[in-house]
């Protein structure tokens, strides 16, 4: 089985959703990725500051070289510039996007729920099951 290479689409302020999903992709995927804009893979080093045309290309680079993602769908995500970048960049690369609706929440924005590939709760199985359907490998 080839490796998994994720990209996570989140706010910094909901990171513990990110962990939860990251965490649930581990425990499904033996050979995971993590693309994502994270403390242990930071696209910027710690007290460096960098313009966000960097920022941008780094991004579009991560996301080109997954082969999914992953966008937390709380309605934080309609309020969020970057989410929305991140998004078209998958979607010019032609990625599979799959939508995970935070706990204790129905609400997706509109924008996400138009460009989502799958949507799923945020429930460990279900995710890795949208993972599996979305590679082929169910």
């Amino acid at each position: 089985m080839s490796r998994l290479q994720v990209f996570i689409s989140h706010g910094w302020e909901y990171s513990e959703d990110y962990e939860f999903v990251k965490q649930t992709i581990t425990k499904g995927f033996a050979d995971f990725v993590d693309y994502s804009d994270s403390k242990e893979n930071p696209i910027a080093p710690p007290n460096q500051r960098i313009l966000n045309k960097e920022m941008l290309r780094i991004i579009d680079e991560r996301i080109r070289s997954c082969s999914l993602f992953v966008v937390l769908g709380g309605m934080y995500a309609k309020h969020s510039d970057w989410i929305e970048k991140e998004v078209n960049i998958a979607l010019k690369y032609n990625k599979s996007v799959l939508v995970v609706r935070p706990r204790n929440q129905q609400m997706v924005p509109v924008f996400l729920q138009n460009n989502a590939t799958e949507m799923v709760n945020y429930y460990g199985p279900s995710i890795i099951d949208a993972i599996k359907k979305l590679l082929g490998r169910s």
